[in-house]
């Protein structure tokens, strides 16, 4: 639990200070020399959490906010090994494996890829003082890859050549963050859904996760963690706003490509003094998939929907840490938890000759272990996991005046919840 503790810890941290746009402080060093594994004084907690002045030469990246967040749905695992051409350049390999089952079809990609990247400010922030020739910089780079989609009895492959931008961060010892936005085109073979050929092609990325350096960084003093993630801050209430689940764009193997907006507010209050709370939160989607088959008329689907969670709190570790002064009475830690809640969803189905409008409600609840924790002064991470049982109502009507109505549950819910962003 500790492990997983650090890793939601750390992740916060990049999503946080990315959105204040904090890329740049000055620092004040102890010593004017440069030396590569010269120990590093550090001089606010900004350095503590993104050790800008620790010198690394390669890092090899596991991104388990993507792994975890498709855990139950759609398992899948991204990886890479990154090293140092020189202060500015550096050049990786990448793998990402999806897999997505259903009823009625099956689907997987496998993408190989390097990706060359050049930190374009590094060699100017090493002569200043300001950072130490690490991977804790932004970017700019070329992605070459090639991918394999499979997708019931077809087989699919082609390749894409994206140029990115992006920021990445080192996080204490052993995190990362990875933001990134690509532009560039892709091509595909010809198969029964594919007409093939080359199109233009979007990627952008969000990685968190778990990543080992050479040389190796000795551990940070638990008081200096403690200024990262505000142990001892007292926090009776916190208002969150989701940024790691706002925007998802996936493009798929065949011509298809979707959009999803899903904005995502809560508000946690603590019961007196005691290690309970109460948390109210609301979420919204839009989502728009398009999808071009080749050999029939091209599909659309858009959808929008909503809903609210009530969910009350046990911080059941608090008391304990709090009488061995590693705590403050706040909204941080391990928690068990109960939520109940309702979404409700409308979506409408274009294609020629089969048209069709569907909404469909569900209700659900489930039983939840959690860890959250306040990052610096305006950032938060929160990672739940848990099981319940849900009760879906659906209806679709056809353009020909066809209705068909359903009702699924009670049935098993496995739940999986990954949250980062801003704290009030």
């Amino acid at each position: 639990m500790k492990k997983l503790q650090l890793f939601f810890t750390v992740a916060a941290i990049g999503i946080a200070n990315a959105a204040f746009g904090q890329t740049d402080t000055v620092f004040t060093t102890i010593s004017q020399e440069r030396g590569a594994l010269a120990t590093q004084q550090y001089s606010n907690e900004t350095e503590r959490a993104f050790n800008f002045l620790t010198p690394a030469k390669w890092m090899f990246k596991a991104d388990l906010g993507y792994s975890l967040f498709n855990l139950f749905d759609n398992p899948g695992i991204r990886i890479s090994a990154e090293t140092k051409l020189s202060e500015a350049l550096s050049i990786s390999a990448n793998v990402q494996y999806d897999l997505e089952s259903g009823r009625l079809t099956s689907r997987e990609q496998l993408r190989l890829g390097t990706t060359i990247r050049w930190y374009y400010d590094m060699k100017k922030r090493i002569a200043a003082g300001k950072s130490a020739s690490n991977f804790s910089g932004n970017y700019l780079a070329l992605e070459p890859s090639w991918i394999r989609g499979k997708e019931s009895n077809y087989t699919n492959s082609g390749v894409e050549l994206i140029a990115k931008f992006g920021i990445q961060r080192r996080l204490l010892r052993h995190g990362y963050f990875d933001l990134s936005y690509g532009l560039g085109v892709r091509h595909n073979q010809t198969s029964p859904y594919s007409r093939g050929g080359w199109y233009l092609s979007t990627r952008p990325q969000v990685s968190m996760g778990l990543a080992l350096f050479s040389p190796k960084k000795k551990d940070m003093p638990v008081g200096e963690v403690c200024d990262v993630i505000r142990c001892f801050q007292e926090t009776r209430r916190m208002f969150k706003i989701d940024l790691y689940n706002l925007l998802n764009v996936t493009a798929f193997p065949t011509h298809g490509t979707s959009f999803s907006f899903n904005p995502s507010v809560a508000y946690e209050q603590k019961i007196g003094g005691s290690p309970f709370s109460a948390e109210f939160s609301l979420a919204g989607s839009s989502a728009l998939y398009a999808f071009n088959p080749g050999f029939s008329a091209p599909i659309k689907v858009n959808a929008i929907g909503g809903g609210g969670m009530v969910e009350l709190r046990w911080y059941f570790l608090q008391k304990k840490r709090m009488l061995e002064g590693k705590s403050g009475n706040n909204l941080s830690g391990v928690f068990w938890g109960v939520h109940a809640g309702y979404g409700a969803t409308r979506s409408h189905f274009t294609q020629i000759g089969n048209n069709s409008d569907g909404t469909s409600n569900t209700q659900y609840v489930r039983s939840v272990l959690g860890v959250q924790h306040r990052i610096l002064n305006r950032g938060f991470v929160q990672f739940k996991i848990g099981a319940g049982v849900f009760q879906r109502q659906s209806n679709i009507m056809y353009q020909d005046g066809r209705e068909i109505n359903g009702k699924a549950g009670p049935s098993l819910d496995i739940y999986g919840e990954l949250k980062a962003g801003l704290a009030f």
